[in-house]
């Protein structure tokens, strides 16, 4: 898996938040900035979210005996 996003900082790393797991990484870029799909999948869902924004999830299958997604998030 790439990255996401070209020159964006790390906004929230996995791991423990408030008791809870946050199961990925979340990055901050500028307004305008190139996404692309961390790598090969099937995008199974688009659509608008009123707390979110714009949302992508895309379905990478099987990766390291995992089912692994991403989900990207266009807050406007």
């Amino acid at each position: 898996m790439q990255r996401p996003v070209n020159n964006a900082r790390i906004s929230s790393k996995f791991g423990q938040r408030s008791g809870r797991l946050h199961a990925g990484m979340d990055y901050a870029a500028t307004s305008g900035a190139k996404v692309t799909a961390s790598g090969k999948g099937t995008v199974v869902r688009a659509s608008y979210n009123p707390e979110y924004g714009n949302v992508v999830v895309i379905d990478h299958g099987l990766i390291d005996r995992q089912h692994t997604y991403t989900l990207i998030r266009a807050s406007c």
